[in-house]
């Protein structure tokens, strides 16, 4: 997982039009990357139409098209992923000929609630790709996977010797967001590669239960700012008041972003003993974005 993608994970995402016109954005991509394939696919086998009682297409399909995209287009393709903006929703906006976009069906995947087990090989291989955009997107789809224990299905991966491939199984646990992935997540906070500790790290605020609270806080005071931030970001999701302390102190550190991020994981957490700490962020703290993050804690505190 790179920095960027992790500081935009752990930023909150704009509200409003903004977040709108964000998730058109990534179905469009999305579109036009199905578009170029698809197009390429009928002109070859004169249809690419999948007929009624014929297999439909595999995951495996949509990870090659988004393989090499720009990594800005990647970002969008996520993020349509992530809000379930696919062509059937999309339809609202392009009109009922949207389906053109798509003849072979691949942006079904992009709607479907939940991905068929028998797609597990085609999800394992993509966490190994080499491309980061099909890691990404992989590790988005294995979120949806319909297995009861992911953690054992990707147990290759998440002990690959591969840093980028244990990145991406440990992202897919975090999308995954059952339990069962909390102790391989724990336990890749030790990890030699900070990309593997910030995807750890991420995947435990995903989870979201107290018993990774302990763990977070070990690691808080990590030599890398990026890794504090996501540490900072999933300490507020799990909202619990154990992480107040650990915070607090955040709320001191040398990089805005964490402090940034520590002031609105106060506010998620909704915790009266942060108060004397968030008000002396707001009358010392140099710089905008920490003190305004310190407001809108203090004001979620007082309700």
């Amino acid at each position: 997982m790179t920095e960027s993608e992790h500081t935009l994970r752990a930023t909150p995402r704009p509200a409003g039009r903004a977040a709108y016109v964000l998730a058109l954005a990534g179905a469009a991509m999305l579109a036009l990357i199905v578009s170029r394939a698809t197009g390429a696919a009928r002109e070859a086998s004169g249809e690419a139409q999948t007929a009624a009682g014929q297999t439909p297409p595999g995951v495996g399909d949509l990870l090659d098209r988004v393989r090499g995209v720009d990594p800005v287009v990647c970002v969008l393709v996520g993020r349509s992923l992530d809000t379930r903006w696919g062509i059937r929703r999309s339809q609202i906006a392009f009109g009922e000929g949207a389906g053109a976009f798509d003849g072979a069906g691949l942006l079904d995947w992009v709607d479907a609630a939940v991905v068929d087990a028998a797609q597990l090989p085609a999800l394992r291989a993509g966490l190994a790709d080499a491309d980061a955009c099909v890691r990404q997107t992989a590790a988005r789809l294995a979120g949806r996977l319909d297995a009861p224990d992911l953690s054992r299905d990707l147990g290759g991966e998440l002990a690959s010797p591969n840093p980028r491939t244990r990145e991406a199984a440990l992202l897919a646990l975090g999308y995954f967001e059952r339990p069962s992935g909390g102790d391989d997540a724990r336990r890749a906070l030790g990890d030699d590669d900070l990309g593997v500790r910030k995807a750890a790290a991420w995947a435990l605020g995903k989870i979201e239960r107290d018993d990774a609270v302990p763990a977070l806080v070990k690691v808080a005071a990590d030599a890398d700012p990026a890794m504090r931030r996501v540490v900072a970001w999933a300490l507020g999701n799990i909202e619990s008041a154990s992480a107040v302390p650990t915070l607090t102190r955040l709320l001191g550190d040398g990089d805005t972003g964490v402090r940034v991020q520590a002031a609105n994981a106060l506010g998620r957490i909704e915790s009266s003993e942060a108060i004397p700490a968030l008000i002396k962020v707001l009358s010392d703290d140099r710089e905008p974005l920490v003190r305004k993050a310190a407001a809108n804690a203090l004001g979620r505190i007082s309700g």
